[in-house]
């Protein structure tokens, strides 16, 4: 397969992009970040600059691959950037990049890719569990407002897409371990008693992508232990 990973050049990116990459797939990344530390490169890797604020610059990067004779299979809308802390604390600019690169970025890649690549079969969009519930966070509410958009793209253009033969998923982690905002009594807030492994969000993608999965489009599934049940429970 072919496919690209937004945000690709560390954290969970990173790790998804070595994971494919290792089982012979072609992996692009598309990211602004000139750190590529956690990424093993192959010759299955390709790094490609792409601001996904700047909407051009997504368009061309996109058409450039098509003029490479570059088909794509897969795209893992997987980029994140986060701001934690008070939301009245948060300046107008961290905000506008929070929704820019996370929600408007997230539908020109989207975009760009359905109309360009007949081959395209899956969608994958990197949500936050919870997102969907009604309760808000003080804390990380730029993010969380994208990621619930993120959500709504998801089931909005499942049945555009499908018609395309297109399926579009979200997979929502729970608590990564190495979040920025772990809670201090992992046990307490998480039933299955532990966080997530970047291996827990592969194996989770990896059943979307398989033939036998082929049903499923407009479907975000939590990978949090349980998390999100907790938390609605607890209010």
């Amino acid at each position: 397969m072919n496919i690209i990973i937004t945000g690709g050049s560390k954290r969970l990116g990173a790790f998804l992009a070595n994971q494919f990459s290792n089982n012979d797939n072609s992996v692009f990344i598309l990211t602004k970040s000139g750190n590529h530390e956690e990424l093993n490169i192959t010759s299955n890797i390709q790094v490609v600059y792409c601001d996904l604020r700047d909407r051009k610059n997504v368009e061309q990067v996109i058409q450039q691959m098509a003029s490479d004779r570059i088909e794509i299979d897969v795209l893992i809308n997987n980029v994140g950037t986060y701001h934690f802390g008070e939301s009245l604390d948060m300046s107008p600019d961290i905000f506008e990049d929070l929704i820019q690169t996370n929600l408007l970025g997230l539908f020109t890649m989207t975009k760009a890719c359905v109309d360009t690549f007949s081959s395209l079969k899956h969608i994958i969009n990197i949500g936050y569990a919870g997102a969907n519930s009604n309760i808000a966070n003080n804390y990380n509410l730029g993010y969380l407002i994208a990621k619930q958009g993120a959500n709504q793209l998801t089931k909005g253009l499942a049945p555009s897409l499908g018609r395309k033969g297109v399926q579009i998923n979200t997979v929502s982690p729970g608590h990564i371990f190495n979040s920025v905002d772990l809670p201090s009594d992992i046990c307490a807030e998480i039933p299955l008693g532990r966080t997530a492994s970047y291996n827990d969000i592969y194996n989770v993608i990896t059943f979307i992508l398989n033939e036998q999965s082929s049903y499923i489009t407009g479907a975000n599934i939590d990978v949090s232990g349980g998390y999100n049940c907790c938390f609605v429970n607890s209010v």
